[in-house]
């Protein structure tokens, strides 16, 4: 009788600490970050953009859902040059268009933390400088089409109405990660100043993860 106890005390330790650790990782996998947005402009130019972000490093597939070269501006795939200039226009964002990035996670099969995205946008005059409401979603490696998880929801900027009348929108933590275990980012333009404008570039930083078993190492 007393191993009989013992062993079931020892089944219910594993399953407690079983289920325990299943919630830790849920937590690690999805924790929402205190997100902060602001607004950049150097005299003279924008900030400079990321040469080496995930959507030129990791990049996969990306499904546009608005995003256009209307009036001789680029396609999307301008967003994901490294440059974050108004030198040449990118495609025009209007309310309600998204796009969606999915990750490289054939070979970094753990995904990504996340630690900041920068938007790059403007136009050639004041009223189209600014981002008004503003949703991010990911999905993870778990499920990639699940994209209920969120990084930012009605997330707005700040108006650079002064020459060149462009600049960038960053969203992050203060260098935490927004999210961990990502697999692919939606970004949703929900209502721009005065219904559309022009972006130059977007950037997704983070670093990959390699999975091994159940244990995650940041590389």
């Amino acid at each position: 009788m007393q191993l009989m106890s013992e062993v079931k005390n020892s089944t219910s330790f594993v399953i407690t600490s079983l289920r325990v650790a299943v919630v830790l990782l849920s937590l690690y996998s999805i924790a929402l970050a205190a997100v902060v947005v602001t607004t950049s402009l150097e005299v003279g130019g924008v900030p400079a953009a990321s040469g080496i972000d995930l959507l030129q490093t990791q990049f996969s597939s990306v499904v546009n859902s608005g995003l256009d070269n209307r009036s001789g501006t680029q396609p999307e795939s301008r967003l994901r040059d490294g440059d974050g200039s108004d030198t040449t226009p990118g495609p025009r964002v209007s309310d309600g268009d998204s796009v969606t990035y999915y990750f490289d996670v054939s070979s970094n099969t753990g995904g990504y933390n996340i630690s900041s995205i920068d938007i790059f946008l403007g136009h050639w005059g004041t009223g189209r400088t600014t981002i008004d409401d503003l949703d991010i979603h990911f999905s993870t490696v778990s499920d990639d089409t699940d994209f209920s998880n969120v990084i930012l929801l009605g997330g707005s900027s700040t108006s650079f109405n002064v020459d060149p009348y462009d600049g960038r929108v960053r969203v992050d933590d203060g260098g935490a990660n927004l999210a961990r275990r990502v697999a692919a980012v939606r970004i949703t333009f929900n209502a721009v100043q005065n219904g559309w404008s022009t972006l130059y570039e977007i950037d997704i930083i983070g670093s990959s993860l390699i999975a091994s078993g159940t244990i995650f190492r940041i590389e």
